[in-house]
């Protein structure tokens, strides 16, 4: 009786019609299965051992590695549309601090979005990592810059108010002492 280790030339005739793929044994020559994990021969290793410290390098799966170009694109589809009301808010409140909020703010914030957005869709391993740790801090950053812009403008806003308020009391103050009223 043949042993299911045994190479094909040992087996009965209906047994070799199964075609299994064979392999040479590193220490003997012995022809083995391919799926065996012992010689039938010597009882030796058949396919190499891959240190475990080597498995476990951390790195995803090829199927994994491609980011999705979602996440880098909400940085864009966020901050743009909040750049655009806060021009618009500082336009109306005045101009010329619309030209310093696109110079100083709005063209560096969006530099650093498209960098930002350029390393999570890099091939690279380690840009994409570096990208992956630095969006969730440029995100911070945001909320609290557009949490401050918000204040800001609310309290320019009611300033505004105010002034028009104390404006328009002190016009018609002084159109009664006009009218002897």
């Amino acid at each position: 009786m043949a042993l299911m280790n045994e190479p094909d030339d040992r087996r009965s005739p209906s047994q070799k019609s199964q075609e299994i793929p064979t392999i040479d044994c590193p220490q003997c020559g012995a022809e083995n299965y391919a799926n065996s994990v012992l010689c039938w021969i010597c009882q030796s290793s058949l396919h190499e051992e891959i240190d475990r410290d080597e498995k476990k390098t951390g790195d995803k799966p090829e199927f994994a590695q491609q980011s999705s170009s979602i996440y880098a694109n909400l940085l864009l589809f966020f901050l743009i549309p909040a750049l655009i009301v806060i021009g618009i808010g500082l336009f109306y409140l005045n101009v010329t601090w619309l030209v310093y909020f696109v110079v100083f703010i709005s063209l560096p914030l969006l530099a650093i979005a498209v960098g930002l957005r350029q390393s999570l869709l890099s091939a690279n391993q380690d840009i994409r990592n570096a990208g992956e740790i630095l969006t969730p801090i440029y995100l911070m950053f945001l909320a609290v810059f557009g949490t401050l812009g918000i204040v800001v403008l609310v309290i320019l806003a009611i300033l505004a108010l105010v002034f028009g308020f104390f404006a328009a009391l002190f016009e018609m103050c002084t159109n009664m002492s006009n009218t002897g009223r």
